[in-house]
């Protein structure tokens, strides 16, 4: 984008692997507002690395393989030679139905699946077998089990099942401390199990499997399965919807009138001369 010589690019490349590190930890334990932050902020350093770069500034020499690059003292091996060789992710387009972090779309989609053949008074157990990742990000650490936060909670697997199954949608609203400290959902997450599903980690990222399984009281059981959520590449919204969720949020915050000018300008982006044109739209 902004036609950079090979040598600048070389540089900025450098100035952004050297000079930041978004470690894993943000979405780990009991989390913080940093979660919603942390991926603004990586863009934010490519942006001004771009631009160091772009005005002359140069980068260390062997940002990844020297012997205090980037490899060895924080990734590990690394394959460097796949770097441009797949399309660039701002083409693959994941969109969420629910504000839930993104590998908790489909089993919020499947509770609420299930919640049309089973009232939450009536189950005994509760089952969700899903991915490896899914379990390693949703479940394993005992934050998730007993959020403090409304950061942990949209990340707590059994949370957000145990809220979808009891109010029937996940809104923002759903992550008010009065919610998930609720004995309702505290008592209801206590009959939720969490499996791996060898098969279902085996075909991750291909496909997002997720099986959802309650067990009655009067011993019945009701399954629901999701391959693709709401919102994935291979269930995607329609434009339509998009403008309905957009709508949904941004009208309490700016307004009828300017959500609509927004979607009047946003649906012309590849037209636009100047794209400074969102922010007197979307500022306050």
């Amino acid at each position: 984008m902004l036609e950079l010589p090979e040598k600048k690019l070389k540089h900025c490349l450098s100035l952004a692997a050297v000079c930041n590190s978004a470690l894993g930890q943000t979405r780990l334990g009991e989390l913080s507002m940093w979660k919603g932050l942390a991926s603004a902020n990586a863009c934010r350093n490519g942006v001004f690395a771009s631009t160091l770069a772009g005005e002359g500034v140069t980068g260390p020499d062997l940002c990844f393989e020297g012997n205090n690059g980037l490899i060895a003292q924080v990734a590990g091996p690394l394959e460097l030679s796949g770097l441009g060789s797949k399309p660039l992710r701002a083409g693959i387009v994941y969109l969420k139905s629910w504000p839930v972090f993104y590998s908790a779309q489909a089993p919020v989609q499947a509770a609420l699946g299930l919640r049309k053949t089973v009232a939450p008074k009536e189950i005994k157990s509760i089952t969700v077998e899903s991915y490896k990742r899914l379990l390693g990000r949703g479940a394993a650490d005992p934050e998730k089990w007993a959020p403090k936060s409304r950061e942990t909670a949209d990340h707590s697997v059994p949370f957000c099942v145990a809220a979808a199954l009891l109010d029937g949608d996940i809104t923002p609203a759903t992550f008010d401390s009065q919610r998930f400290l609720d004995s309702e959902v505290i008592e209801l997450m206590s009959r939720v199990e969490l499996r791996e599903d060898p098969e279902f980690t085996k075909d991750y990222p291909e496909k997002w499997n997720c099986r959802i399984t309650a067990e009655t009281f009067s011993g019945e059981r009701h399954q629901v399965h999701v391959t693709y959520p709401k919102g994935h590449p291979q269930n995607p919204f329609s434009d339509k919807e998009v403008e309905e969720k957009f709508v949904r949020l941004a009208e309490p915050l700016i307004g009828t009138k300017r959500c609509q000018s927004f979607l009047a300008w946003a649906w012309r982006l590849e037209e636009a001369s100047d794209i400074g044109k969102i922010f007197q739209i979307l500022a306050h």
